[in-house]
């Protein structure tokens, strides 16, 4: 790992209802490999409309500092 982060790659298992939560957004479940002993499963809101079975990447950087 390095000052920019570390990536995964991974892939979309699960998309949850959009109605489940308060602002309405669908929820995707991404499966990342070789994790542990990280979380091994992340949920994002879908805005961006990926599907089932897609690859990605996921990236862990360091933040800032700043509140978002």
């Amino acid at each position: 790992m390095n000052a920019v982060g570390v990536k995964f790659v991974g892939s979309v298992t699960d998309i949850s209802r959009s109605g489940i939560y308060g602002d309405k957004v669908e929820r995707i479940t991404v499966s990342v490999v070789g994790a542990e002993p990280l979380y091994a499963e992340l949920r994002v809101p879908n805005k961006e409309g990926w599907h089932v079975g897609q690859r990605v990447t996921v990236t862990i950087a360091p933040a800032d500092g700043r509140e978002r």
